[in-house]
């Protein structure tokens, strides 16, 4: 890809042509995947042009068929379907594109995208991408969420605005604006609640598995046994992404240099994260050690192969005891069945299992060169060792001898190498060959790979139920992440220490509960300065837990107030008494608590003082006095009534308190409505009278107008009186 092309439209020319070009450029002018690139075929074999860091020997290929050959099962003939032959050029030609700036092997997603425009596109009659138009958009739109989790349909959804964008500035297509994405995101869960409690499990394993992955680390000895938990422990010490262990190198672990305890690990993370020397956490350590260990012992033989491997391109390797059967120079050398099994797999071998390899990678048996000798005769030496030697070295991994491209790794320095067949447990492995171990052949050995014996089951190791015992593969990397969060590590570190490059994404591997961020808060307190002192101590923890759950649990909620405590729920309704707590059906005191007791005297007096002030007003004939005086004398009564309870003997301290003969709670829109009633009633009715009015056959407007009505008619009393 060194000549870079950038496709620029004519400003003149029509949709089609401006179409037609671009193609055109990206068939023929492109070199992305390579010059000869098959750019008509509906399946491409890109493996040359993709590395998958951590994995085996994977082939990829990009798959142009439509939309329901993705639903078909494995022996449907929908399974081979193409897209419309007027649609896969411009699909082609936009994967081909899009690939210098995305070089991404992960295509997938965006090529569904396409597939569903295409879906669409033949629903509405013309498969042109011409035809593309808002309508076509939201219908793949509600396409992608039909089968899909909300994330998933939510990633297509951002794929198709971002073709649509691309069309539109190309003058491909003609849109008057630019489509967005209607797919809302997931929602972020609360951090209570059941919900929030299930998805949490599903991200962190719980202390019995994690107890669980130290026993099998322990009892494991069978190579693959040991293979996979020392991954897992390594995984368990740093927040590891299943394919980063797989790049270490045999020298990974350094002892500390600052002074402290522990080691410290070289790290070459993935997704464009900055390679590191990263501390071991001290408690983890000698685990680290240890897994380092155990892989670097079963992995010895390979590496020993892998570095004759490198020294003698072109040479297969034999055991120093089968050096003899070596011919000098460029000769050849017939070697028996017997002689071919040793140099495959050692002494443990059979004629059968011998022919059989033979006659699967096409080695050919010579003429029977000893006469009458069986066919199972080991001294009948009719093979040739060049033909057997071109055949074990056809089985090279195919990146040999680079084991890891980036860091450029050999396959004789990596931490984790095996010998052919060795990661069974059950086959005789190789001596003269290596295998290149991936992540998905120890991540189906976790216990979630459904058909495959886990390790746990084969170690005996069951929860306490008898239930099997699973980990996923990115478990331990939101463990130790909500840990961090959970110890106050800062972000920044976070990402560090996880091989982010983005700090941002430290928030959807955070999965601290409620009661967690609690006691991180009580931790963090008393190292912050009040701003407001407190008084007291923290009695009791309560978990936070949903208001819905609240609701559902049927209990009194209350909240503390000056004179005790309140049992109206806010998030249903505002105060219905103006805080005029005294007069409230859902106000409760509490015989024995003295502060509140001693506030409840002080309003006593000075709601008595109010009531006389007001009498004097009132004889002094002061507009809205005699009103006052009236609402005075009712605060003044239950004051009274509750300083009674308070002092009375046979009320024992603890006792819950609860006022009757409590008086009608007035309310603003209550009191516009008399103030109507009295304005539109020609006979001048009491307000007792028009206590009975229902508020429910009055629009809300209405009531707003009241109070218009209200401030206008006291505004026109004042004058009249003077007070204006």
């Amino acid at each position: 890809m060194d000549n870079v092309i950038t496709f620029v439209p004519q400003n003149e020319a029509t949709f089609k042509r401006n179409l037609n070009e671009f193609i055109d450029m990206c068939r023929n002018k492109l070199d992305v995947f390579g010059r000869d690139l098959p750019f008509d075929e509906v399946t491409w074999d890109i493996t040359e042009y993709i590395y998958e860091k951590g994995a085996r020997n994977t082939k990829s290929h990009i798959h142009f068929t439509n939309h329901e050959a993705n639903n078909a099962g494995r022996k449907s003939t929908n399974k081979k379907q193409p897209l419309h032959e007027a649609f896969a050029p411009f699909a082609k030609a936009y994967i081909r594109y899009h690939f210098i700036s995305i070089p991404t092997r992960h295509t997938t997603r965006k090529i569904y995208a396409l597939k569903l425009l295409e879906t669409v596109l033949r629903e509405f009659g013309d498969p042109s991408p011409l035809a593309i138009n808002t309508n076509v958009l939201d219908r793949a739109a509600a396409l992608a969420k039909i089968g899909n989790s909300q994330d998933y349909a939510y990633t297509l959804g951002h794929f198709l605005e971002g073709i649509a964008a691309f069309m539109k500035d190309n003058r491909f297509i003609d849109l008057a604006f630019y489509w967005k994405n209607p797919i809302s995101p997931p929602e972020k869960l609360n951090r209570v609640g059941k919900q929030f409690l299930e998805a949490r499990e599903k991200k962190l394993p719980t202390q019995e598995v994690i107890d669980a992955c130290g026993e099998a680390f322990v009892r494991a000895t069978r190579v693959p046994d040991v293979l996979a938990t020392s991954v897992l422990a390594i995984m368990l010490c740093q927040p590891a992404r299943i394919s980063e262990p797989f790049r270490l190198p045999l020298n990974c672990l350094l002892e500390r240099d600052d002074g402290k305890e522990g080691v410290k690990i070289r790290w070459w993370p993935v997704k464009k994260g900055v390679p590191d020397i990263k501390p071991v956490p001290l408690v983890m350590s000698s685990v680290a050690k240890n897994a380092v260990k155990k892989l670097a012992e079963i992995g010895a033989p390979a590496r020993l192969i892998a570095r004759w491997y490198e020294e003698n391109p072109g040479k297969i390797y034999l055991a120093p005891n089968l050096e003899y059967l070596r011919p000098a120079n460029t000769d050849d050398k017939m070697l028996s069945w017997k002689q071919v099994g040793n140099v495959l797999w050692g002494d443990d071998v059979n004629a059968a299992n011998v022919y059989q390899w033979m006659h699967y990678h096409g080695v050919a048996i010579a003429s029977e060169g000893r006469g009458v000798m069986k066919k199972d005769d080991p001294r009948r030496a009719n093979i040739s060792f060049r033909a057997l030697e071109k055949a074990i070295l056809a089985l090279l991994p195919d990146d040999f001898p680079i084991a890891d491209r980036e860091s450029g790794m050999k396959y004789s320095e990596a931490l984790i190498v095996l010998r052919r067949r060795e990661m069974n447990g059950t086959d005789i492995p190789f001596q003269c060959m290596i295998d290149k171990i991936g992540k998905d052949q120890v991540n189906r050995l976790f216990g979630r790979k459904k058909g495959a014996k886990s390790i746990f089951e084969r170690l005996g190791i069951t929860h306490s139920d008898g239930c099997p015992v699973s980990i996923g593969s990115h478990q331990p990397r939101h463990f130790l992440n909500t840990l961090a969060q959970i110890s106050n590590l800062d972000d920044f570190s976070i990402a560090k220490w996880s091989g982010r490059k983005d700090v941002r994404q430290n928030k959807v591997y955070d999965h601290e509960s409620g009661l967690e961020l609690l006691e991180r808060g009580e931790q963090i307190a008393p190292m912050v300065p009040a701003v407001v002192p407190v008084k007291g101590t923290i009695q009791k923890r309560y978990i936070p837990i949903l208001r819905a759950e609240v609701n559902s649990l049927n209990i009194p909620i209350g909240h503390i107030t000056e004179l005790g405590w309140c049992e109206h729920i806010f998030a249903m309704s505002p105060c219905p008494s103006s805080r005029r707590c005294i007069s409230c059906t859902e106000s409760c005191y509490i015989k024995g608590d003295q502060e509140k007791e001693a506030f409840a005297r002080l309003k006593l007096e000075q709601e008595e003082k109010f009531l006389e002030k007001a009498v004097q007003a009132a004889q002094r004939g002061v507009v809205g006095a005699s009103a006052w005086v009236e609402d005075k004398k009712i605060d003044v009564q239950l004051f009274r009534q509750l300083c009674l309870m308070y002092d009375d003997p046979n009320i024992p301290d603890g006792s819950v308190i609860r006022l009757d003969q409590l008086p009608e709670i007035s309310s603003k829109i209550l009191d516009a409505l008399r103030t109507r009633q009295m304005l539109e009633n020609p006979n001048n009715q009491s307000v007792a009278d028009v206590k009975s009015v229902e508020l429910s056959n009055v629009e809300i407007p209405q009531a707003i107008d009241m109070g218009l009505r209200k401030k206008k008619k006291a505004k026109e009393d004042d004058v009249a009186t003077g007070d204006a």
